[in-house]
């Protein structure tokens, strides 16, 4: 399997388990403080699924052992662009929509959900087709856009 495929799935891989971490501990008024998961907001939920699709999209097509196909790579780019949005809305609402104005503190999950959903934004266009990595500078950047609407 190409480098640029494995590093996206296993950065969806470890967005998915990060969903199951803790993201927020919450403290409830007479019941003491509570970690809750992402599968407990809406926002967490889809972020899971936008982890999900965007490693099923790395690993579909035809040769695995080349690098993700030019139109599957706007869907995991897109797909990492979802959960990075996501995972920022949890943080600047603060405890999720859903536990309102409680005091917490973010959790460990959150953080890594974070990392994974920047690695999988970033993969496609750090390492190469020939696998190797580089930086991407602005005029790589812009030729590859342009590959991807030609095609």
């Amino acid at each position: 399997m190409h480098k640029q495929r494995l590093a996206v799935i296993i950065a969806a891989g470890v967005g998915v388990i990060a969903s199951f971490l803790p993201w927020l501990t919450v403290t409830l008024p007479f019941f003491g403080s509570t970690s809750v998961n992402a599968l407990s907001f809406w926002q967490g939920i889809f972020f899971l699924l936008l982890c999900g699709a965007a490693g099923t999209f790395a690993f579909l097509g035809d040769n695995r052992e080349g690098p993700i196909d030019p139109q599957n790579v706007k869907f995991v780019a897109g797909g990492g662009a979802g959960a990075f949005l996501m995972v920022v809305i949890v943080l600047i609402s603060g405890t999720g929509s859903s536990y309102g104005d409680v005091g917490g503190s973010f959790g460990i999950g959150l953080w890594i959900g974070l990392l994974a959903a920047l690695a999988i934004v970033a993969v496609p266009f750090v390492i190469k087709d020939s696998g190797e990595f580089s930086m991407p500078t602005k005029d790589s950047i812009k030729d590859e856009f342009n590959e991807i609407k030609d095609k």
